[in-house]
């Protein structure tokens, strides 16, 4: 059990740092914005890579999703969940959340590493401006979903030690 409780710990961590580095390209979207607005009132210049570099530095953002998993930050319809007890959540939640998510999970990996590959293979790049490899932010998506999966199977321990909790002193 102490081994599992590392795991889970070491996959928190991988969770929680990558969500803190990723946080870190809302700066450089924010410094491009800023820096368009400025040039274009300014100057009456249109920076056209602008717009192509703040997507490109957006899509490193979805590599938040374990960041985000992890501390709860998920949209969930609360209506009957709230007024549960933690333990009568934690069993709906291995019925009916964990499959979804894990089915959810395997799609995004499969289709999202199939498109991933096909875009590596041919060196997808964007048609507009300095055409910017698209391969790259593709590459994200199952990227982004292996990272939610392995915070889903931490999240799933822990809620599966919840459901077994023999009284509610131990939840």
């Amino acid at each position: 059990m102490d081994r599992l409780n590392s795991i889970v710990k070491a996959i928190d961590n991988l969770s929680e740092w990558t969500g803190k580095i990723v946080s870190f390209f809302v700066y450089g979207i924010a410094a491009l914005m800023i820096t368009e607005i400025i040039v274009r009132n300014l100057f009456d210049i249109s920076l056209v890579w602008v717009p192509d570099y703040t997507m490109f530095l957006f899509s490193f953002l979805i590599l938040s999703g374990g960041y985000t998993l992890l501390h709860g930050r998920m949209i969930r319809m609360d209506i009957l969940h709230s007024r549960w007890s933690r333990r009568t959540r934690a069993v709906v939640d291995l019925f009916v959340y964990a499959p979804l998510f894990f089915l959810f999970c395997g799609l995004m990996l499969w289709k999202g590493g199939d498109l991933a590959w096909k875009s590596i293979v041919v060196r997808e790049a964007d048609r507009f401006s300095y055409a910017p490899p698209l391969y790259i932010t593709k590459t994200l998506v199952p990227i982004a979903a292996l990272l939610i999966l392995i915070q889903g199977i931490a999240v799933f321990i822990r809620t599966l030690k919840i459901a077994l909790a023999r009284d509610e002193e131990t939840e």
